[in-house]
């Protein structure tokens, strides 16, 4: 195996983990924020603020819940990373 065929593995495997981590960071957030608005209201809210970030929709006024909900998955997968 060559420097390059090395070199590559290497780094899908750390993009592996870091996805893994910010796979598991996203359910662990996604999980906790559905427990305390509930499922049906987490999803309208994401359906609203995806509809307005392609053009479909008006401002949903959910775009910094949004917002703060990205950065706690950040947070939490940098948690996790340790």
């Amino acid at each position: 195996m060559g420097f390059f065929s090395r070199w590559k593995e290497q780094k899908l495997q750390e993009f592996r983990r870091a996805n893994s981590q910010y796979v598991e960071a996203r359910n662990q957030v996604w999980g906790e924020e559905q427990g305390r608005i509930g499922k049906e209201e987490f999803h309208r809210r994401f359906a609203a603020v995806s509809m307005c970030q392609i053009g479909e929709g008006p401002p949903s006024g959910f775009e910094q819940w949004k917002k703060d909900l990205d950065d706690a998955v950040q947070r939490r997968a940098h948690e996790i990373a340790g």
